[in-house]
């Protein structure tokens, strides 16, 4: 009886992924159901140890998908939440977060940071010197680690438009 119910638990942890938008749909709702080419950014040394210090989190991942037209651009990531990876779909326009969206949630608990309410709190938060939100992002209760993964997200998503724009800058003077 005691197996039963250990396989029981560990089926029901597996079994908690929810998706609330595919992300193709993030997509073509952000472009106006025409998004350009999906893109990598690849991730090198000095902006992986950026990431890492101003979330103060390490950060590992060699490459993100993006996708880019004008002064938008579309993250997609997956930030630890207490125990497993919430994907986030960011956008970022002219160096603000323009929209958040929780594509899929994994977590027993916390779910309720999908809803706009919360997620609303981020439109028009840009990064600091410090590389903080300049905006007060009010944390739910019983959502902590739920909260920081969309906080950190949106961090990460700033930086990493910020970084491409750089690179854009740069092709451009040459």
């Amino acid at each position: 009886m005691l197996v039963l119910v250990l396989v029981g638990l560990v089926t029901w942890t597996n079994e908690t992924e929810i998706i609330f938008q595919p992300v193709e749909s993030f997509i073509e709702k952000t472009f106006n159901s025409d998004p350009p080419e999906k893109e990598l950014l690849w991730i090198k040394k000095d902006l992986k140890s950026k990431i890492s210090r101003l979330t103060r989190q390490p950060f590992e991942d060699l490459t993100i998908p993006y996708w880019r037209e004008g002064g938008r651009t579309a993250w997609i990531l997956n930030e630890l939440g207490k125990e497993q990876p919430i994907t986030i779909g960011v956008v970022v326009y002219q160096g603000k977060i323009q929209s958040i969206n929780v594509l899929v949630y994994r977590e027993k608990e916390g779910m309720e940071v999908r809803y706009p309410f919360f997620t609303g709190q981020f439109t028009g938060s840009a990064l600091t010197r410090r590389g903080t939100l300049n905006s007060r992002i009010d944390s739910l209760s019983g959502a902590t680690f739920s909260s920081k993964a969309l906080i950190r997200a949106s961090i990460i998503s700033l930086i990493l438009s910020e970084h491409l724009s750089t690179l854009q800058k740069i092709v451009q003077s040459r």
